[in-house]
């Protein structure tokens, strides 16, 4: 994506993918949201969220570093800092 997106927005698309994927309500997700202590999702379904990550901000993400992710916010850390994606 050419333009930066708003934090807000970013989180937005992180909650609207995750739910897409893996069907929790989607209030229930906040930036603090753990993949495996909260919804008990395994690697194979951090995986696919990862690409759908990817897919949906136009990112290329390690596999290895989808696995390294352990929340909401490790993804809004790294496209902040990692991939300059949003303000």
């Amino acid at each position: 994506m050419g333009n930066k997106l708003e934090e807000e927005t970013i989180l937005e698309i992180l909650k609207k993918t995750l739910t897409k994927i893996l069907k929790p309500d989607k209030k229930d997700i906040t930036q603090d949201t753990r993949f495996i202590e909260d919804l008990e999702i395994d690697s194979l379904d951090r995986l696919e969220f990862g690409y759908a990550v990817e897919e949906k901000l136009q990112v290329k993400i390690s596999d290895e570093k989808i696995l390294d992710f352990n929340s909401i916010n490790d993804y809004m850390k790294y496209l902040s800092e990692e991939r300059n994606l949003y303000k």
